[in-house]
């Protein structure tokens, strides 16, 4: 009995492995580890100049479909085929990867300056608010050399004022790497970096 029960269960692991519902190996989900963006060296301060916003509120950061998700897209630009990067999704959303940099930079460029997010401003205070639309944020190939590909617009409202300056923004930082395959995660990470140091702020 005891045996026929064995061969059962043993009949059905493997139908089920071979079905796509279980996998045999702790963690085989074919899914690589994620990876870690590190931040861009931080601007420096502001000119005293002109008049420094008391707050300065980092509000939405938003991206288009194909820019959201941890998922980075890879594009080969010869062929026009998008693939999900194998080497790994990131550790952060691309609008948590952004919304860090805004805020990071502005507090270190206006060190008199409070800068929050939104959900953290005071309410019915008067406080200049950048916000930012991403629309590119992949990997691309072209005739054998890798790039990653930034883009979007920032959007700066003056303190007190409806007043909305729109900046656009693009980047195209090489990636290192064969162009045989897919550039390591290192590689990627770096050339994100660089691509969030020339935001302009």
């Amino acid at each position: 009995m005891k045996i026929r029960i064995h061969r059962a269960l043993a009949l059905a692991t493997a139908a089920l492995a071979l079905g796509g519902c279980v996998s045999l190996f702790p963690g085989g989900d074919g899914n690589p580890p994620a990876f870690a963006v590190a931040d861009p060296p931080l601007p420096e301060a502001a000119p005293s100049e002109g008049e420094i916003p008391a707050l300065i509120v980092i509000g939405r950061v938003r991206a288009a479909p194909d820019a959201a998700g941890r998922a980075l897209r890879a594009v080969d630009a010869d062929s026009g085929r998008a693939a999900r990067y194998a080497g790994g999704d990131l550790a952060v959303s691309p609008e948590a990867l952004v919304a860090r940099r805004l805020r990071r930079a502005e507090a270190a460029r206006h060190p008199g300056a409070t800068v929050c997010d939104s959900a953290l401003a005071p309410r019915h205070a008067e406080a200049a608010l950048l916000e930012c639309w991403i629309e590119d944020f992949r990997l691309e190939r072209q005739a054998g050399a890798w790039t990653f590909r930034l883009a979007g617009t920032l959007y700066r409202t003056t303190p007190g004022t409806d007043t909305v300056a729109c900046e656009p923004f693009a980047s195209a930082v090489p990636v290192a790497g064969n162009g045989a395959g897919e550039p390591p995660p290192a590689a990627v990470a770096a050339a994100i970096t660089a691509a969030l140091a020339a935001l302009p702020l």
